[in-house]
């Protein structure tokens, strides 16, 4: 089996960016195609001593319909820092227009890198009364608490008639 590699990497900042291609193809005649080839793909994210802590914030929540009883919510992160960072203990509450908090979902989380944006998702599988509801996201990115809300309105028929961008 041959075996090749190749490393790429960014230099600068306070954080390091590599990515390692590590590819296997079995021997085979010459002139003739190997039956399989296998690829696998690392990537590394370093955080070198001294650098300043991960920083971000929500800019933004969406909602969206995509089915009688389901809403899909998406909280938009953005890292502000110069390191890589994750947003951990996100949390998205649905309040009713009574003030009852109905629902709590956690997205899976991601990494973001610096001075790029990542969707997290949470899915809501069942149909709401109409009325005015107040979704709220909040968490961590790195040391900071992060929280964003906005107010969406259901209608008579379980449509969503507007959502106001936050």
């Amino acid at each position: 089996m041959l075996v090749h590699g190749r490393f790429i990497r960014t230099a600068g900042g306070p954080g390091a960016y590599a990515a390692a291609v590590i590819g296997a193809t079995p021997p085979t005649a010459k002139g003739r195609i190997p039956p399989f080839r296998l690829r696998l793909l690392a990537a590394l994210l370093i955080v070198k001593p001294g650098a300043p802590p991960p920083r971000g914030r929500i800019v933004a929540i969406r909602v969206a319909q995509v089915g009688k009883r389901h809403l899909v919510f998406r909280v938009r992160v953005r890292n502000t820092g110069k390191v890589h960072g994750y947003a951990t203990g996100v949390r998205v509450r649905l309040v009713d227009p009574r003030g009852r908090t109905i629902f709590v979902g956690a997205p899976r989380p991601g990494v973001v890198l610096p001075r790029y944006e990542r969707d997290l998702r949470v899915d809501l599988g069942r149909r709401l009364r109409s009325g005015t509801y107040l979704v709220r996201a909040t968490g961590h990115f790195g040391k900071q608490a992060i929280r964003r809300a906005t107010f969406f309105r259901i209608l008579a028929s379980g449509r969503i008639a507007s959502a106001r961008p936050s």
